[in-house]
């Protein structure tokens, strides 16, 4: 009797104590940002000189843009596991945050998958792992879209370079058709790698058998939400430079953030620390801008 009260509460420690690691290392990084920027008084003094300039709409109306992207991020992730787990959008909505909490200190999304992982049933976890792959597949796809893009646009803008536009299509056409080949066959890959290495650990090809039944249309409305997010995304940065009075004709700021947005994708950091590295790169492409 003992032992079964024990165990709960063991485990009901260890959750509370991860809980407050996390909530530790967040408020130790969010010092690390404050103390380490130079000029801290200044930059306070200018927020609130912003606030009083009649520009803070834009600012009220870029934070309320984040509950509408976690929630189309938590409809994202319930229409993914779907065909793995039934989940309604509240448990989906607490799953992205847990993500969003454990990826502050973590490079690029591992947090994240890890974090989203832990709220999923054991037996479900590697399906899980896998439809995230999927929808992160799809996301880094539109991204390189956009990024390769931005980045013709911003270079023909300011620089002579001939056939461009021509040398980005061929890139973002060879993306698209990649990421395509992959996504809408994936139950033929499955089916394959099963046929050839299924006698080895079979309880993980038994989780991955929903990769073979994937209903019709489940890409789209991914593909969909995906997208929504990233506009959403621009809109929330493109807000924020209005509200701080940053002057950029509003393509070149467009193509800026997009650019921006694909290439620190790709840099294994926390998100914390993307923040930073997302100023820093905005500020190298601003030789575009003159």
């Amino acid at each position: 009797m003992s032992l079964s009260i024990s165990i709960p509460n063991a485990s009901r420690s260890i959750e509370y104590l991860l809980k407050a690691i996390v909530v530790a290392v967040f408020l130790y990084l969010i010092y690390l940002a404050f103390t380490q920027k130079e000029n801290l008084d200044q930059l306070f003094q200018s927020f609130v000189k912003q606030t009083n300039s009649g520009r803070l709409s834009y600012l009220v109306v870029a934070l309320a843009l984040v509950y509408f992207n976690w929630r189309l991020e938590a409809v994202k992730w319930r229409k993914l596991m779907h065909p793995v787990l039934k989940m309604d959008t509240k448990s989906a909505f607490r799953s992205v945050l847990v993500g969003l909490t454990t990826s502050i200190f973590t490079p690029n999304r591992i947090g994240e998958f890890v974090g989203r992982i832990l709220m999923i049933e054991n037996d479900k976890k590697l399906a899980g792992v896998a439809v995230l792959t999927l929808g992160s597949l799809i996301q880094l796809s539109l991204l390189s879209f956009g990024g390769i893009l931005a980045l013709a646009y911003l270079i023909a803008h300011s620089y002579p370079v001939p056939f461009v536009f021509s040398i980005s299509w061929i890139f973002i056409i060879s993306i698209i058709l990649l990421a395509g080949i992959f996504i809408t066959n994936t139950a033929k890959i499955i089916a394959y790698l099963q046929k050839k290495l299924g006698a080895f650990l079979p309880a993980i090809w038994q989780q991955l058998d929903f990769a073979k039944h994937l209903p019709s249309g489940y890409f789209g409305p991914i593909i969909v939400l995906t997208g929504l997010r990233i506009l959403v995304y621009v809109a929330q940065y493109w807000l924020l430079l209005q509200f701080f009075h940053i002057d950029v004709h509003f393509d070149l700021a467009i193509a800026t953030i997009l650019l921006g947005y694909f290439i620190q994708s790709g840099l294994p950091l926390p998100s914390l620390l993307a923040l930073v590295a997302r100023e820093k790169l905005r500020s190298y492409f601003g030789i575009f801008l003159k």
